[in-house]
């Protein structure tokens, strides 16, 4: 079995991150979101950014991630705590389970609900295309290109004559309503023909290598 110094080893990744501590429910409550409509993954409260162990400083703070959990997102992730000793100090392990039915969304102060997603070691708001799949997958399952047609066809060689394609480009060049676009790259990124790549601050449509 892994210890902690195994996982801090690791770094900061897709399925882990560190928190040194919990002020505030609905950052966590971000956390919990992207890893849930992500991979799953891991947070180790109680842990700083440079991976040395501070320990968690109260029972409060693990009140406080059942609350991000329970309060500040919509549905409630699976989650299971524990609390371990690293180094004479108390680190919580929070693991989190990748959501069945997504997105589960986080609370904003003004009670908004928000979806993210895990890219690396950061969180970012989910994009449309993300949205857009997890709308044509709720209560069905897609076979392997099971509505592929002409209209998919055509689409599909509209994005091999660029690299990568912001989506607003795309849904010009195209001709096609906004929404008809987004259905078929949520079934494009079911069927893994695409993925998202981040660059800058936006995501960008790609072709997969196949």
């Amino acid at each position: 079995m892994d210890s902690i110094q195994d996982w801090i080893a690791e770094g900061e990744h897709q399925r882990q991150d560190f928190k040194f501590a919990v002020n505030d429910s609905r950052k966590i409550a971000i956390a919990l979101s992207a890893f849930a409509n992500t991979d799953g993954g891991r947070l180790l409260i109680g842990v700083k950014d440079n991976g040395r162990i501070a320990g968690i400083r109260s029972d409060e703070e693990i009140y406080m991630v059942e609350a991000a959990a329970e309060m500040y997102c919509q549905p409630p992730p699976e989650v299971y705590y524990q609390a371990l000793d690293a180094d004479d100090r108390e680190v919580l392990v929070v693991d989190v389970l990748p959501a069945e039915n997504k997105p589960i969304k986080a609370l904003d102060a003004q009670g908004k609900p928000w979806a993210y997603v895990r890219s690396g070691d950061r969180n970012f708001l989910a994009s449309p295309v993300h949205l857009a799949l997890w709308r044509r997958t709720q209560g069905e399952t897609l076979t392997q290109r099971s509505a592929f047609g002409a209209r998919e066809t055509e689409m599909l060689k509209l994005l091999g004559t660029e690299s990568e394609w912001k989506l607003n480009a795309l849904v010009r060049a195209s001709g096609l309503p906004r929404n008809a676009v987004l259905n078929r790259l949520g079934d494009f990124l079911y069927w893994k023909l695409i993925e998202l790549v981040r660059v800058e601050d936006e995501y960008r449509i790609r072709l997969r290598e196949a």
